[in-house]
Parts: C-alpha cells; sequence; structure tokens
C-alpha cells in the first residue's frame, strides 16, 4: 500500500522593522528548564510536593510547557490546595488548547472535579468554623497575603534584572506574582521576557499590564509600555499552515502545536523552526524555516496521491 503525500503549503507572515533571533536563548531557557523540571521530579518522587512546586515553577518560567503546569496542579493536590491545583489544570487545559487528546481532557476534568468537590466540602467547613468562631460579633480574621514574601522577590528579581540574570530575574517576578497578584508586576515580567527574547509572551504580559492598570498607570510607564509593544510587534511572526487534509497533526520543534485546520496562524518569535505535518496513511511533511525579519518567507509543498 502505497504512502500519500500531503498536499499544504505553509506561509510565514512576517511584519518586522529590525533583525532579531531567538534561538539562542531560547535554547538556554529550556536547557535550565529542564534541569529544573528534573529537580522536581526527583522532589515528587521524595514526596516533598512543596519543594517541587518551587522547582516546577522555576521550569515554567524558563520554558513554558504545559505539562510542567500540570504537575504543578498535581503536586498541589497532594498538598490538598485545592483553589492552586484547580487554576493549575485549568490553565494547562487552556495551554494545550485543541491539540488535548480525549484522554488527557477526561483525565484533567475528573481531577478538576474532584478538586472542586474538595474544595466546596473544605469551604463549607470553614464557613461554618467561622460562623462558630465569631465572638461579640467580631469574626476571625482571614489569612493575610505574604506581603512581605511578594516584595522579597520583587526586590530579589529587580537586582538579577539588572545584573542581567533575565531568567532567575524572571523566576522572583513570577513568584512575587503568585504570592500577590500585581498588574505593576506584570510589567517587570513583559521587559524582563523581552530582554530574553521571548517576544509573544513578554507581548502578553505587556498588553495584561496595560488591560489591569488602565487607568492608574503612570504615563511615562503607560508610554515605555507602548513603546516595546510596538518594537515586538516587529519581531513576532505569524505562521500559517494550510492542508487539505483535516486532522493533520503540526509540530514545531517536536512539539504539537495543533491539528488541520489550524483556528488561526501560530504566533511565533523570529529565529528556526523544525516544521512537521504527519497523518496516518501519509508521507510526513518536514521543512526547517528560518522566521526572518527580512521577507516573507512561502513554502510551497504538493505530493501525489
Amino acid at each position: 500500500m502505497r504512502t500519500r503525500k500531503l498536499w499544504l503549503t505553509v506561509y510565514a507572515v512576517l511584519a518586522v522593522s529590525y533583525l532579531a533571533s531567538a534561538s539562542p536563548a531560547r535554547a538556554d531557557a529550556a536547557k535550565e528548564g529542564k534541569d529544573h523540571f528534573l529537580k522536581a521530579k526527583a522532589l515528587v518522587e521524595a514526596k516533598k510536593f512543596k519543594e517541587a512546586i518551587g522547582e516546577f515553577e522555576k521550569s515554567y518560567a524558563l520554558n513554558p510547557l504545559p505539562v510542567v503546569m500540570y504537575n504543578i496542579g498535581v503536586c498541589h493536590k497532594k498538598l490538598g490546595e485545592n483553589a492552586a491545583g484547580i487554576a493549575a489544570m485549568k490553565l494547562y487545559r487552556e495551554k494545550l488548547g485543541d491539540k488535548i487528546t480525549k484522554a488527557e481532557k477526561e483525565e484533567v476534568e475528573a481531577s478538576i472535579a474532584e478538586m472542586e468537590k474538595l474544595a466546596g466540602t473544605k469551604a463549607a467547613a470553614e464557613g461554618a468554623a467561622g460562623a462558630a468562631a465569631k465572638v461579640d460579633g467580631k469574626e476571625a480574621a482571614a489569612k493575610p497575603v505574604d506581603e512581605e514574601g511578594a516584595k522579597a522577590h520583587f526586590q530579589q528579581g529587580a537586582l538579577l534584572y539588572n545584573e542581567g540574570g533575565y531568567p532567575k530575574a524572571l523566576v522572583e517576578f513570577k513568584q512575587s506574582y503568585a504570592i500577590k497578584p500585581n498588574w505593576k508586576v506584570r510589567f517587570s515580567i513583559g521587559v524582563t521576557l523581552h530582554a530574553m527574547h521571548r517576544f509573544v509572551e513578554a507581548e502578553k504580559e505587556l498588553k495584561g499590564y496595560l488591560a489591569e492598570g488602565g487607568a492608574e498607570i503612570p504615563p511615562d510607564k503607560k508610554a515605555q509600555a507602548e513603546d516595546l509593544l510596538a518594537q515586538l510587534a516587529g519581531v513576532i511572526g505569524s505562521l500559517k499552515v494550510a492542508c487539505a487534509v483535516a486532522g493533520a497533526s503540526v509540530y514545531l520543534d517536536d512539539e504539537l502545536a495543533g491539528k488541520t485546520p489550524l483556528a488561526a496562524p501560530l504566533r511565533l518569535d523570529v529565529g528556526s523552526y523544525k516544521v512537521k505535518v504527519a497523518m496516518a496513511g501519509y508521507e510526513d511533511f518536514k521543512k526547517t524555516v528560518e522566521l526572518s525579519p527580512v521577507l516573507p518567507l512561502g513554502l510551497a509543498v504538493s505530493g501525489r496521491f
């Protein structure tokens, strides 16, 4: 039985104004992220879930793979931290999007449902305890946010950033935001990602900063964020994969990016990518593309059945 070749066209559409390459920075971050992931895995095996979460978070900050967020959710579940576990699992599901398999989706939704049930039971128990704790009309104080911890991580991040230690600064800023979500921290996260040439992520954070801060943002900071966004528009490309065969898997650098037809073009940092389109019964299409800010890239690939 002869295999059939995929008929497809790959387009790279770039609106760019200056040269930049993200590949070396991405490679370094991915390697350091993997080291943290392996440390976290060993801590999980030792049932040190709290410490494992810290390593997983460092791994995710350096290389935001969905599977890392899934593991964070599992660790929170093991610790009985259901709200945090639910948030992590939902983010994992969101990050995978249409790439999630049926089995993965069922497993995640079952975990979320279980934690939601446990969280509801715990909330009800805490509500009853809170009612019982009322004395002279006064309720017990809620557990305070670790303001000092958030501030300490932010300050450490600022020091590391000023020294050029961007990956570690990013970890500190993200930990600060995790402790106490503050729109101001998103600016620092975005600027750090920009310095690391992780442009798509930087754009997301800076847009979030402007949206959340709104009228509270000082004019000079707003202008700075908008200027960075204008620069980012010049180093982010759109990769469109058009394929006549529905259900084919599209891979970028050996990671599943989605299945055809893709809902929208893939937004990517400039750099080199290995593109593969695969489906049972067809020969794989493989091509290394260089997303350059000089000229739009067009690949026309066709074959016979």
